[in-house]
C-alpha cells in the first residue's frame, strides 16, 4: 500500500510541474489597449499603448488567476516597437503556457547631435545623443512607461484574470534594461539625477559658466563673472 501511495503522489507531483510548461492553451489577443499619456523628449505628449495576450481554459471552474509575463523590445531606447515580430512571439508562446502576457510601447527618441556619422556596421545609421545624460533620460522614461502599463493591468486585475503576485518582466536589449529598472528602481532616492529638473539657481550658474567660458574662447584667457 505505501508503494502505491507513493507512486501516485508521484505521478500526482509529475503532472502538477507541467502548469505553465507545456503549451496547452489557445488564446485570445486584444491589441492597442491605452494604458496612457506622457511628454516625449521633444515636448510633445506620446499615447501608449500595450497588446495584451489571454490564455483561454474551456472549462470555466479552473479558470483561476494567471501570472503576467511583460515582454519588452529592444531599439537602444530610439527604436523598436511592442508588434517587433520576436516579442509577439514571446507572448505567444508564454500565452499559449497559461500565462497572461503582454507587449508594451514605451517613450523612445532621445536630443541627437546634427552631425554625420560613419558607422563600420554595413546599412547602420549611427545616432549620438548631445550628452550622456540623454541616454539616462530615455531610460527613465521607458522605465516610467512600463511601471504606468504595470499599474494599469494590476488595477485591471479582475477583468484579465491577473494573478498580481506573480508578475514578472523580460526583455531584449534595451527593454532589458528597463525590465530591471521596473523591478529595482522604486524609491524617489534612487531617480537617476539626470532626469531631475535644474532649479532657478542652477539655470543661472550654468549661464554665468558657459558664457565665462565663451569669453575665454574668445580671448584667451579665463574671466571669471561676478554675482
Amino acid at each position: 500500500m505505501k508503494k502505491l501511495i507513493l507512486i501516485f503522489i508521484l505521478v500526482v507531483n509529475s503532472i502538477e510541474a507541467q502548469q505553465w510548461i507545456d503549451k496547452k492553451y489557445s488564446f485570445e489577443t486584444l491589441y492597442n489597449i491605452h494604458y496612457g499619456e506622457a511628454i516625449n523628449f521633444t515636448g510633445t505628449k506620446d499615447s501608449l499603448a500595450l497588446d495584451l495576450y489571454l490564455p483561454l481554459c474551456s472549462d470555466p471552474t479552473k479558470n483561476n488567476k494567471r501570472p503576467l509575463l511583460i515582454w519588452l523590445y529592444g531599439g537602444a531606447f530610439v527604436a523598436g516597437s511592442k508588434e517587433d515580430p520576436s516579442i509577439v512571439d514571446h507572448c505567444i508562446q508564454f500565452a499559449k503556457r497559461g500565462y497572461v502576457t503582454a507587449s508594451v510601447n514605451y517613450r523612445l527618441g532621445i536630443v541627437s547631435d546634427d552631425r554625420s556619422w560613419k558607422c563600420n556596421y554595413p546599412n547602420y545609421s549611427c545616432v549620438f545623443a548631445t550628452d550622456s545624460a540623454e541616454w539616462i533620460r530615455s531610460y527613465f522614461r521607458a522605465v516610467q512607461d512600463v511601471k504606468g502599463a504595470v499599474r494599469y493591468l494590476v488595477n485591471r486585475n479582475e477583468l484579465y484574470n491577473i494573478d498580481v503576485d506573480n508578475i514578472f518582466i523580460a526583455g531584449e536589449s534595451a527593454g532589458a534594461f528597463t525590465a530591471l529598472g521596473v523591478a529595482l528602481l522604486d524609491t524617489i532616492s534612487e531617480k537617476p539625477v539626470e532626469t531631475t529638473t535644474l532649479t532657478e539657481r542652477e539655470k543661472r550658474e550654468g549661464a554665468k559658466l558657459l558664457l565665462s567660458q565663451y569669453i575665454s574662447n574668445l580671448v584667451g584667457t579665463s574671466h571669471p563673472l561676478n554675482s
